[in-house]
């Protein structure tokens, strides 16, 4: 992957506010924090196409409020790698079962501002998503520790002295009051008191502010209140089914697969999304902009299994999750062919074992023609 995303030396520096465009070399990626998991890319050029691996945020280990470096996200300090952190998770061992694996994410950068950018996103994410389940996490409630605490790093970051009383939200903004004409939000935090001498909290634990300060809608009465017009039409709507997505649907054997596609819950109500396929991971996203990512799929560790009982549809499971999918019931053809599915099916064990051989092939192959060269 590496080598397909060369680029011409003047372009070589460019960069955004992502950081450079090129991947300075084999053994570096590119990492996206989403709200619910962390991306890890092998080039920033057509990123879909190279989609590696990826890590739920509800699987990383509680983040205390109070110090988000005393938990599930830790920082390393400087080696010759770079400037390192390390993310601690725990994940099923296979799907539906309740053992747990202990796993350990390491994260290198060049840059610290940049270490410690991505280190507070994580965190922050991890917070959210504990705070939606009623979780209040503090780092003397936090017992949920990984291995590796056990043995300490002499190269960890610095203690923070501070005993001050510490504020942490426990709940964020409510719901407003009124619809209109000015209501009130509340958010509610609590104080983790200081010890011994040290500051106390300073701000209130129950915080207000205005919305919703547009005026409401007058109701006018009509002219004549007893007039009602029985003859006015009533047009019969017009149902259409198209495309939710205003991306085109792709194909490109052994590189990428797109499609709209519709995702199934447990009550078998259904939810647009888009599919996205490489020869790594088949992703499920919520938008257009493909940055409300959903899930993404490990495609040598997941089963592609047809629906029989339920037509134009399929279940793909790896060793977290079961999902169901569906296309569209007007078009997906002959009930007896399944034509949309069996197609997807191909494509899918292509991406999974043909491609995969393809690959490891030219890989060999260019290896050879390169010591030929020496020689």
């Amino acid at each position: 992957m590496y080598y397909s995303q060369r680029y011409p030396k003047s372009k070589a520096s460019e960069s955004d506010k992502y950081w450079s465009f090129v991947i300075p070399d084999h053994s570096s990626f590119f990492v996206v924090v989403y709200k619910n998991n962390i991306s890890i890319y092998q080039s920033r050029d057509e990123m879909l196409r190279h989609a590696q691996d990826n890590l739920l945020i509800e699987y990383v280990l509680p983040v205390p409020e109070d110090d988000y470096l005393k938990g599930g996200v830790r920082n390393m300090g400087k080696f010759k790698a770079g400037y390192c952190m390390k993310v601690f998770a725990k994940v099923p061992t296979e799907f539906n079962s309740e053992d747990l694996k202990q796993e350990s994410w390491v994260f290198c950068f060049n840059d610290n501002n940049k270490k410690s950018q991505f280190l507070k996103s994580v965190a922050r994410m991890k917070m959210i998503d504990q705070r939606s389940k009623d979780q209040v996490v503090t780092a003397a409630s936090n017992t949920e520790v990984a291995e590796e605490e056990k043995t300490k790093d002499t190269t960890t970051a610095k203690k923070e002295s501070s005993k001050d009383g510490k504020m942490i939200m426990i709940q964020d903004w409510s719901e407003c009051t009124l619809k209109c004409w000015g209501g009130k939000q509340y958010q509610q935090w609590m104080c983790i008191p200081p010890q011994n001498w040290w500051l106390p909290c300073k701000w209130e634990l129950i915080r207000e502010k205005a919305c919703n300060t547009e005026a409401c809608p007058e109701v006018k009465a009509s002219d004549d209140p007893n007039k009602i017009d029985d003859k006015q039409p009533f047009i019969k709507p017009t149902i259409k089914i198209a495309r939710f997505s205003q991306r085109f649907n792709r194909y490109s054997k052994c590189i990428i697969r797109e499609t709209d596609i519709f995702k199934m819950d447990k009550e078998n109500n259904k939810y647009p999304a888009r599919l996205v396929m490489n020869n790594q991971t088949l992703t499920i996203y919520w938008d257009d902009t493909y940055e409300n990512k959903e899930y993404s799929f490990e495609i040598e560790n997941t089963e592609f299994t047809l629906e029989w009982q339920d037509f134009c549809c399929f279940l793909l499971t790896d060793k977290i999750r079961q999902q169901k999918f569906c296309w569209f019931d007007t078009a997906c053809g002959d009930p007896d062919e399944n034509p949309f599915v069996r197609w997807l099916y191909r494509d899918f064990r292509d991406m999974k074992f043909t491609c995969k051989k393809m690959k490891n092939d030219t890989y060999h192959l260019r290896c050879r023609s390169r010591g030929n060269q020496k020689k």
